[in-house]
């Protein structure tokens, strides 16, 4: 998957890699949408190309998770 793959408001499904991931996933379910996508540099804090997930079953919780390696969270 690369950075063009993605657009504001698609719908992804996350899967947890950590035990961190899979307790937000069991809290925040697996669908989510990006809100954001930041291309790595863009900001101080993003080193990578990343997205800004939002929880679809709260509509407030979100995360960033990184497109090609994240440590917590799998892209399906």
């Amino acid at each position: 998957m690369d950075i063009e793959s993605f657009n504001i408001d698609q719908k992804v499904t996350v899967q947890g890699k950590s035990s961190k991931g899979i307790n937000r996933i069991k809290q925040h379910g697996n669908i989510w949408r990006v809100k954001q996508v930041v291309e790595g540099g863009y900001y101080p804090w993003v080193d990578e190309d990343s997205l800004m997930l939002e929880s679809t079953k709260d509509g407030t919780t979100a995360n960033w998770v990184t497109i090609k390696e994240d440590k917590h969270f799998s892209l399906v």
